[in-house]
């Protein structure tokens, strides 16, 4: 056989046998897929549904972990959430009360990345110093009587506006610890990212009197839950648009309890 041909010919198999495992195939059929995750359902009853466009993620079941979503949806039905791959948070230090620390500003960038990495792909965080981020936070002396920390979602029609954080850092008359501080605005973010309530287990950062500063399994999945079903109310397109007339206020709060010394939500 012509030495040349037969070169041509060990070579041409070899591009074969390349594109074939490239593309998945083998004598027998294609190699093993990695499964299908199969939405999951948590109250069928209470649950909306997903509607033509899906969600961000797939909605998977977490090993040992129970979703609250029904108690977390805006009017118990309707899902909040932003829609975006990048969310932008902008931190208000310039007109910080007296007393305030750069932990605090730590403690945002902790909850970012706490809720960033519990939702699984579906949004990263961005600080930015623009006025018109997604998520705005500032803090303030007092928020009144028992109040640490105010989670404020304008609603219109099918979009809300940008969320606006305020943590107090005074509460019943006295300073907050570091810990209330740290616990309030990582809550608070759930509430920023569309927790419209709270869990009812103790042992969940979303409890209404959280006393823990990471999320539950509980609280990963509720969040799971939620991104990855179709929005009914999510962001406004333009951030710097004018909130119109007749608007919807929807507030979400966190309140020391006094027998623990830790925040306690609304």
């Amino acid at each position: 056989m012509n030495p040349t041909r037969l070169a041509l010919g060990v070579l041409g198999l070899l591009l074969a046998l390349v594109a074939c495992f490239a593309l998945g195939c083998s004598v027998d059929g294609p190699f093993d897929r990695p499964p299908t995750i199969d939405p999951i359902d948590d109250d069928p009853d209470d649950d909306p549904d997903d509607g033509p466009s899906g969600g961000s993620i797939p909605c998977i079941t977490i090993p040992g972990a129970t979703s609250y979503l029904s108690r977390v949806l805006l009017d118990g039905k309707d899902v909040l959430r932003f829609t975006k791959s990048v969310i932008t948070v902008s931190m208000n230090t310039d007109k910080a009360p007296r007393g305030w620390k750069s932990e605090y500003a730590g403690y945002v960038r902790e909850a970012m990345s706490k809720w960033q990495g519990a939702g699984r792909g579906a949004y990263t965080f961005r600080e930015v110093t623009s006025s018109t981020a997604d998520i705005s936070i500032s803090w303030v002396d007092s928020l009144g009587g028992y109040t640490t920390g105010v989670t404020d979602h304008v609603i219109v029609g099918k979009q809300f506006f940008p969320p606006n954080m305020r943590i107090a850092m005074y509460a019943d008359g006295s300073r907050l610890s570091d810990r209330e501080v740290r616990i309030t605005t990582i809550h608070e973010f759930g509430h920023a990212l569309g927790f419209m309530g709270h869990s009812v287990n103790t042992k969940d950062l979303m409890f209404v009197s959280a006393s823990v500063v990471d999320l539950s399994l509980n609280d990963q999945q509720t969040l799971v839950s939620l991104y990855c079903r179709a929005a009914d109310i999510t962001q406004v397109q333009a951030r710097s648009a004018e909130v119109p007339a007749g608007a919807r206020l929807i507030r979400q709060e966190s309140q020391r309890d006094p027998s623990w010394g830790l925040p306690r939500g609304e």
